[in-house]
């Protein structure tokens, strides 16, 4: 059984109900950028940076980020929680390079900050190569070792190892530029490094 109707879609303009709805929504409030207090080199390839805990209580933790030379990009390296643990250690560095980081705060509900003014530190360098290093030959039972003063060495660390070893292992260090090495018998033959450190 088929049957038909027929409807009258009659409008009028007048009493067309409006379909928007008028609503106000205030965003959240930005977070300010964190203040970097210090960053400094601690020992070889290792530097610290200090800085001050975020005011704004709704900030959970910190990322620490390293500006990648090769990659010309910044990338994380830490997560710092809570808000008051405020110093990061990068360790693992190369000596005598300068390195640039920057800090984001983050809070509970995930709102970020701008990143933190840009610091920079440099490592400390490495200690040039120690020159004119003589032994003796003719000293019985024993062997003198002198070199040149390396300008700013704390002290020097002197390695040996047989005629037949296979690694050099450290004996002793010293701040003066000699060094006397006891041996058990005469027409020993030995090598030796001698390094600086600063």
């Amino acid at each position: 059984i088929e049957g038909e109707a027929e409807l009258d879609f009659t409008f009028d303009k007048n009493k067309i109900p409006s379909l928007a709805l008028e609503i106000s929504q205030k965003t959240k409030p930005s977070i300010v950028p964190v203040i970097p207090l210090e960053v400094k080199p601690l020992q070889k390839g290792t530097v610290k940076i200090i800085f001050r805990p975020h005011p704004n209580e709704r900030v959970e933790g910190y990322i620490i980020q390293r500006f990648n030379d090769k990659n010309a990009k910044w990338e994380d390296l830490a997560k710092l929680e809570p808000r008051y643990n405020v110093e990061f250690i990068d360790k693992n560095l190369a000596d005598g390079k300068i390195y640039k980081y920057r800090i984001i705060a983050y809070t509970y509900d995930n709102l970020k900050s701008a990143p933190s003014q840009i610091i920079s530190v440099s490592t400390y360098p490495k200690p040039p190569i120690i020159k004119n290093v003589t032994a003796t030959n003719n000293l019985p039972r024993k062997i003198v070792l002198t070199w040149s003063p390396v300008k700013n060495a704390k002290y020097y660390k002197i390695y040996t190892k047989s005629f037949l070893g296979m690694t050099f292992t450290p004996i002793g260090k010293t701040t003066k530029t000699t060094f006397t090495d006891k041996v058990n018998k005469d027409n020993e033959k030995k090598y030796y490094k001698v390094t600086a450190v600063s």
